[in-house]
């Protein structure tokens, strides 16, 4: 069983930042057009 706070941490922040870059790719040459 995973009680580890620090691996969730890591899913969590690494959801994040994938979502803030899947964010930036689509949002950004959107803008630029």
């Amino acid at each position: 069983m995973l009680r580890s706070k620090w691996f969730w941490f890591v899913i969590l922040f690494g959801f994040i930042i994938a979502w803030s870059m899947f964010d930036l790719f689509v949002i950004v040459p959107n803008l630029d057009s």
